[in-house]
């Protein structure tokens, strides 16, 4: 049983007559209404906010996918013995920047502005390994070569701090509030 009810009872057992219980009742009811609108609008508003840092989350995971591959690919690459560059991986690693600039940093989430700079951090490392490589392309064929050791530490500190990064930003957005 409603508010709104509860009062039309009470009115008519304390002897009002039905319209002013009728009245009464209708104003608690409306104020009934105004309050689940407002919460309505509320959890619409949030429900907005997590999507909105889903967007932003995800787009930042896209291009940190787009710049691990383009340097995975510049390491199969020498390894099969194809000309190489670094354009596509610098360029991939500039927009994960971005992406870190536009996308995380703008959310204000100070744990997951600190684990997305640790992977940004990690892929700049891994292009400087990479280039390494693409300066000596020989050692991207022996894999306990140092520069491939010191490439294989970087792809792994990646992968960490990606995992780390992408659970964080999980947690904040199943609990985004206001």
């Amino acid at each position: 049983m409603d508010q709104a009810t509860s009062v039309v009872l009470a009115s008519a057992v304390a002897g009002f007559s039905s319209a002013a219980g009728a009245a009464l009742g209708s104003v608690i009811a409306g104020r009934t209404a105004r309050d689940q609108i407002h919460h309505t609008a509320q959890h619409e508003k949030v429900t907005r906010h997590e999507v909105v840092l889903a967007e932003r989350f995800s787009c930042f995971k896209d291009k940190v996918n787009d710049a691990i591959g383009a340097l995975r690919d510049i390491e199969h690459a020498l390894i099969d013995d194809e000309p190489v560059s670094g354009r596509p991986a610098k360029k991939a690693c500039a927009a994960v920047w971005t992406s870190y600039h536009d996308d995380v940093w703008s959310t204000g989430r100070r744990e997951v502005i600190l684990a997305a700079n640790e992977v940004r951090r990690h892929l700049e490392d891994g292009l400087a390994a990479i280039e390494v490589l693409i300066n000596n392309p020989n050692e991207a064929k022996a894999p306990d070569s140092e520069s491939m050791r010191a490439w294989s530490s970087c792809l792994g500190r990646i992968g960490n701090a990606y995992q780390t990064t992408s659970r964080l930003m999980g947690e904040v957005i199943r609990g985004a509030d206001l």
